[in-house]
């Protein structure tokens, strides 16, 4: 019996391509905004690689979305370039949003469709509110803050 975990290379191309073999068009849009940041910061790749831990071959290969970036590479990014790791995925065209290989691909479900649906918006104050609230470390305080949550929506919906 073959292990469910083996991909195959359709899959794969999936996740890090589109369905033509081009470099997935947010993958590219985030390296573009590594390579503005990194210019207005005036660092080379070559600064930038050696600030990172990685060749000055994979900052290319990132600046170009050649190679995707790990959410723990977005974030060591993120701290060296100084920014907020949303800060990549700003501005982002609806036009590049639309040629994602996930919304291209016949296999996209339902569920995952829905997903970009979803009314809920991370606004700023409820970034700020995450931010205090995991700074809080008694379990009581944090139920009682939750608990106020539920009062005030409660109140005011």
């Amino acid at each position: 019996m073959e292990s469910q975990s083996k991909k195959t290379s359709a899959q794969i191309r999936f996740r890090s391509r589109c369905p033509n073999g081009d470099i997935n068009p947010i993958d590219a849009h985030v390296g573009q905004r590594i390579t503005i940041r990194r210019k207005l910061l005036n660092l080379s790749q070559e600064t930038l690689a050696k600030k990172l831990g990685v060749t000055f071959q994979q900052v290319q290969k990132y600046e170009k979305g050649k190679n995707r970036i790990s959410a723990s590479r977005l974030w060591d990014y993120s701290q060296v370039l100084g920014v907020e790791v949303n800060y990549f995925f700003q501005d982002i065209p609806q036009e590049i949003v639309n040629k994602s290989p996930r919304l291209l691909t016949k296999n996209a479900t339902e569920e995952n469709t829905a997903l970009l649906d979803t009314p809920f918006e991370l606004t700023t104050e409820a970034q700020e509110i995450l931010l205090y609230y995991s700074k809080v470390h008694s379990s009581s305080v944090s139920q009682a803050i939750v608990n106020l949550l539920k009062a005030l929506t409660q109140s005011y919906c």
